[in-house]
């Protein structure tokens, strides 16, 4: 045996053995309030109205636990106040498309559109479709159908179009759909917010990496109003890197990623829209992009290790190929 064909069969076995240890995790680590979506039963789960935002899906616990508390509060109001169930999270492996992807720190802005007037407005979208390991695979395909289902749950009418989340690509048949995600950039101060002291001057939005002009110039007049949302990704080192934002496409797209996300929907009815979005929580990136290195050599960032995925790298860290 060849030493370049014994150095791929020990990088093939470390990714597969890589992905087993991912997928485990995630369906083990499943509980009443997150959960891998391929094993999610759709009747533990419903849409719950989130003020006048909109709907996000929560567990029917949560939901029933949120229900009673204000029963409660109405009958004794020294009662403590109701809060909003925490929006269900759920979590799939997929391929990050090298098509659709806006994640770049300005999430390609230029100027006001119908989908983002102002650069605060603006989010990082990109899709995600199967991966290549037939295991994989039938998961995505699975969860997707599963994600139908939900959405059906909170279909306004038979007369309202659907937009967001499943995407089918022009000219490609239903059974290569992709899911798109997103992750909203900036948030509106409120008084008294801090950010994060532990947060490194380029996650700050005085120094976000914006290169156009006219985005430039947006963020200035956005800088004492907004602060930065970072993107909870991490790389494929072993403890999981964050990701910083001028590396976002060179290390997301093309990679093999887990995603946890939470599902939103929006009655548009003048329009005759259900609008429904995924919106990241957490990425960990299980194989790199076939030209980036596993093993980047850049300085930790403020807590750097990533604390979702729990260990899932083999006892011998060493990247294969892209799937």
């Amino acid at each position: 045996m060849s030493a370049a064909f014994a150095q791929l069969s020990e990088s093939t076995s470390y990714l597969d053995k890589l992905l087993t240890n991912a997928r485990k995790r995630l369906v083990e680590s499943s509980d009443s309030e997150n959960g891998y979506t391929k094993t999610v039963a759709v009747s533990d789960l419903t849409w719950h109205r989130i003020g006048n935002f909109g709907d996000q899906v929560v567990s029917v616990a949560a939901a029933e636990k949120t229900k009673k508390a204000v029963e409660e509060h109405l009958q004794d109001s020294s009662k403590p106040e109701a809060t909003a169930p925490p929006p269900f999270v759920f979590s799939t492996i997929v391929f990050i498309t090298y098509e659709d992807f806006y994640g770049d720190p300005a999430t390609n802005w230029r100027t006001p559109s119908p989908i983002a007037q102002k650069l605060s407005d603006a989010k990082l979208t990109f899709t995600g479709k199967a991966p290549a390991d037939p295991v994989l695979a039938k998961d995505f395909h699975d969860s997707r159908a599963k994600l139908e289902k939900i959405f059906e749950l909170a279909k306004t009418s038979v007369a309202h179009t659907r937009q967001g989340v499943i995407i089918t690509p022009p000219g490609q048949a239903l059974c290569d759909r992709k899911l798109r995600f997103t992750h909203r950039l900036f948030e509106k101060v409120e008084e008294g917010d801090e950010d994060d002291p532990k947060f490194p001057p380029e996650f700050k939005i005085q120094q976000w990496p914006v290169q156009t002009e006219e985005a430039i110039r947006a963020l200035a007049e956005i800088k004492c109003t907004h602060r930065v949302i970072p993107l909870q990704a991490y790389d494929a080192t072993p403890e999981g890197q964050i990701i910083r934002p001028v590396a976002y496409k060179e290390q997301l797209r093309g990679a093999l990623a887990q995603i946890k996300f939470t599902l939103s929907h929006w009655d548009i009815r003048k329009d005759r829209r259900d609008v429904f979005a995924a919106d990241v929580v957490h990425i960990r990136i299980l194989n790199p992009p076939a030209n980036y290195p596993a093993t980047p050599n850049k300085k930790r960032m403020f807590s750097a290790v990533d604390t979702l995925s729990g260990d899932i790298s083999p006892k011998k860290a060493r990247a294969g190929p892209s799937v």
